[in-house]
């Protein structure tokens, strides 16, 4: 994408987004969009669903802010919802994950939530006929360590491939989890490096 997505105040009503995506035996799809950042008043949903056949690639990243960061506009919108499911066409379901953020309902930082330190998250699903610990092991190596990023990675249903969560400071703390959990499946599968489309 050219740029983040904004999502505009909203004094009434709501926006959604309907994302259907397919990829065949032996293709590779890089779905990485810029970040999302919902402004105060927005009212916003997003669902996506992918079908990876078996012998397929899919590097499919998401990142969301609490808000205009700049400005010091944290978590002001009404509603942000996330629907994702990843299956491979044959009725096994890969990566599911699913909520809804209603910051006046509940504050999303708190105890078992959000940290207040890292309130940017984001989520990179890596599909691939690569061997699912072997991609596992590089990604963890990978994974930068730097104290404003905290990452967690774990293998997909069927070993289909490895999903990754990850909360940071900043945008560019995520952006680098990122980029290095999309490098490790290109440089294990494809034995290629990542240029990244966009500096931090």
């Amino acid at each position: 994408t050219p740029s983040a997505a904004k999502v505009f105040t909203m004094p009434d009503g709501d926006a959604c987004q309907l994302t259907s995506l397919q990829v065949d035996e032996g293709a590779l799809l890089e779905y990485l969009p810029d970040c999302t950042i919902p402004f105060a008043g927005a009212d916003y949903a997003q669902t996506a669903r992918v079908t990876v056949e078996p012998g397929g690639t899919l590097v499919y990243g998401d990142l969301l802010l609490p808000g205009r960061m700049a400005q010091g506009e944290l978590f002001a919108y009404r509603h942000y919802g996330q629907r994702l499911t990843i299956d491979d066409g044959a009725g096994r379901i890969l990566y599911h994950e699913a909520y809804d953020l209603r910051p006046d309902e509940c504050h999303p930082v708190g105890v078992g939530l959000l940290p207040a330190s890292h309130p940017v998250f984001g989520t990179l699903v890596l599909v691939s006929p690569t061997p699912a610990a072997d991609l596992l092991a590089s990604v963890r190596t990978d994974l930068p360590q730097r104290t404003d990023l905290r990452a967690a990675a774990s293998m997909l249903p069927y070993q289909a491939g490895v999903s990754l969560r990850l909360l940071g400071a900043s945008r560019a703390a995520v952006q680098a989890g990122i980029t290095a959990g999309w490098a490790a499946l290109r440089r294990l599968q494809f034995a290629a490096d990542v240029t990244p489309t966009r500096k931090n």
